[in-house]
């Protein structure tokens, strides 16, 4: 299945899609039971604001209703009445209390119940959401930008508390507080009903603009800060490259074109925002100054009572707040419905399969290509027909210009891609059927761009789940690490910044070869080492590189013949194809492309 994960996808013109509620349910399941109280307390919160309406409407009309009912109240003194009517009214103002405290805990409990509920499903995707993403292919990393990745794992994700907190259990109270107050006008006061259910087509109308227009501006929205967030990632990671080249000035305003997209972008979704509910309120006045004039020509005619029209009243104002916000919910659920389509499409994109079942026990680290070719794009090859060997404990070097696929012939052996064509084997098996933890614990690689995470010193040593701290320590004494290490603030403790950018290029280096050899490794691979270290650090990794190579298959990509001339055997490279192979004299009496690089590189020296 093919994803394209730069897009910004948004839900189908929907505020229900049924097939990604379906896939959201196996999160809200283990919840069910608290979503549940939550639309029970719904129904409650409504039973009890129709009560209210109902006790206001007995307090005011009572005592005449008794006055009809029963002579005897008639002969009653004035002073009597009046102490009647204030027990009467004082106790329906004691229910009505009662009947507000009790709304106001049941919201309480509910919206602690729903938060709660709806946080824990939000934990359950991010979590699972992370774990998707270190199985995907690494190709999909290669051309998606940091910036939508983050936006996908932490607003999308929050968005969708929306959904569950005041998303569908609360679109489902509002039809019902609607549906039971209507029955509620009709049973007070058929004329006055009519003439508030008259209104309701108007409303539905101007709801329906607003869904459509709210959703054209919140798509430019959520698209306009995809970009804002994709470029300020870019640029916080790249913030030493700006400053080299002077491009403070440039980066500023490219952000600020983007910044200002996304303001005018949100600035006409409030616009929307703006117009809708003042024409709803207009509305909902309209209806209510047809009320009170009706209401009051019927209460002058004795054919109803006043009670019943506050009843009334109170019962219309109750309609109007949900049909008030049953716009604004829809946007909230479109937008819920857009953040789950962009979160399911990065659960759409297929992990690697990892379908091995052999072991290599006891693994020798035998390496070999057959016929492999690869392309990153489809029509571009960068390795062709590309077939070689590496005993156990052999030393292979890969040289050659940029660009020929040395680095690839790593990552295809690591298998962070699959051949286009041909196999690459480990002591005689395919890497396929190897299994990937398997493979890769056999594999150590150190990289020319050391990526160092933000922790301790030790903590980036002990990556892998073998190594325990005293390998590490005794890893970083056998290379002559140790020493640097030991000058740091709490040594082996020292917590390294983002990247590792507190520390130099050389300091960087060590640790990941200290890293690479605690690991002990079957095969290494070296991948420009030494390219970004000062000569100091150069010959302190020189003196190592024997330490690391000793006993274990070794490929190494160097363009320093120091290195490159004590291999066994040297690969020649050139525009994705195996040009020359033979030990550094072999090639040089050849005179081809290598003995031009050994040149090159004598003259620069």
């Amino acid at each position: 299945m093919s994803v394209d994960v730069h897009q910004d996808h948004e839900a189908v013109g929907k505020a229900f899609d049924r097939q990604l509620l379906r896939r959201l349910w196996p999160f809200t399941k283990p919840y069910t039971s608290r979503f549940a109280i939550g639309l029970a307390l719904l129904f409650v919160i409504t039973a009890l604001e129709i009560a209210g309406p109902w006790v206001l409407k007995v307090a005011i009309d009572g005592v005449a209703a008794m006055k009809e009912q029963g002579a005897p109240l008639v002969e009653l003194t004035p002073t009597a009445m009046f102490r009647i009517a204030a027990v009467y009214v004082g106790a329906c103002a004691a229910i009505y209390v009662a009947i507000g405290l009790s709304i106001l805990l049941a919201r309480y409990v509910q919206t602690m119940v729903l938060t709660q509920a709806g946080q824990r499903v939000l934990h359950d995707v991010r979590r699972k959401l992370f774990a998707h993403l270190q199985n995907i292919p690494i190709k999909t990393y290669d051309h998606t930008p940091t910036g939508r990745l983050v936006t996908r794992v932490t607003s999308d994700v929050e968005t969708l508390n929306e959904l569950f907190t005041s998303g569908i259990v609360t679109l489902v109270g509002d039809v019902v507080k609607i549906v039971a107050m209507l029955a509620v006008l009709f049973l007070v006061n058929v004329k006055l009903a009519l003439l508030a259910l008259a209104t309701i087509p108007v409303l539905a109308l101007a709801s329906a603009y607003f869904r459509v227009r709210a959703r054209q501006s919140y798509r430019a929205t959520r698209t306009a800060i995809a970009r804002v967030t994709s470029y300020l990632g870019e640029t916080i990671s790249g913030m030493r490259v700006l400053q080299a080249f002077s491009r403070e000035d440039k980066a500023v305003r490219i952000f600020g074109e983007r910044n200002a997209e996304h303001m005018r972008a949100h600035i006409r979704t409030i616009f929307f925002f703006a117009l809708f509910f003042p024409v709803v309120d207009f509305i909902g006045l309209g209806t209510q100054a047809g009320t009170l004039w009706i209401g009051g020509i019927e209460i002058a005619g004795e054919r109803l009572r006043f009670g019943e029209f506050i009843q009334f009243w109170y019962y219309l104002n109750f309609i109007f707040e949900p049909l008030r916000e049953l716009a604004e919910r829809y946007n909230v659920l479109q937008s819920a419905m857009a953040s789950a389509e962009r979160i399911f499409g990065l659960f759409d994109i297929p992990q690697d399969q990892d379908e091995g079942r052999t072991t290599l026990n006891p693994p020798r680290g035998g390496v070999r290509f057959e016929h492999v070719d690869f392309a990153y794009v489809d029509g571009r090859p960068v390795l062709e027909d590309i077939s070689f060997e590496v005993k156990p404990g052999e030393t292979l070097a890969l040289v050659g210009a940029t660009g020929g696929g040395k680095t690839t012939i790593a990552a295809l052996l690591a298998r962070f891609y699959e051949p286009t064509a041909g196999r690459v084997l480990v002591d005689g098996v395919d890497v396929k059927d190897l299994p990937r933890a398997h493979l890769r614990d056999l594999i150590a690689y150190v990289p020319q761009d050391v990526f160092l995470f933000t922790g301790t010193v030790m903590e980036n040593l002990r990556l892998s789940d073998r190594v325990g701290a005293e390998r590490a320590q005794a890893a970083a004494r056998a290379i002559d690490a140790d020493r640097f290490i030991q000058r740091f603030p709490g040594g082996y403790d020292h917590v390294l910044a983002e990247r590792g950018q507190n520390l130099s290029a050389g300091e960087r280096q060590l640790l990941a070869f200290v890293r690479a050899l605690a690991k002990d490794p079957r095969i290494l691979i070296l991948d420009e080492a030494t390219a970004n270290v000062d000569p100091t650090t150069e010959a302190t990794i020189q003196a190592a590189i024997p330490k690391l190579l000793e006993g274990r298959t070794s490929i190494v990509i160097a363009h320093r013949l120091s290195t490159v001339r004590r291999a066994d055997r040297i690969l020649v490279l050139h525009k994705g194809k195996l040009r020359e192979q033979g030990t550094h004299e072999e090639l040089l009496r050849a005179n081809g492309l290598y003995a031009a690089l050994v040149r090159l590189q004598f003259q620069e020296s």
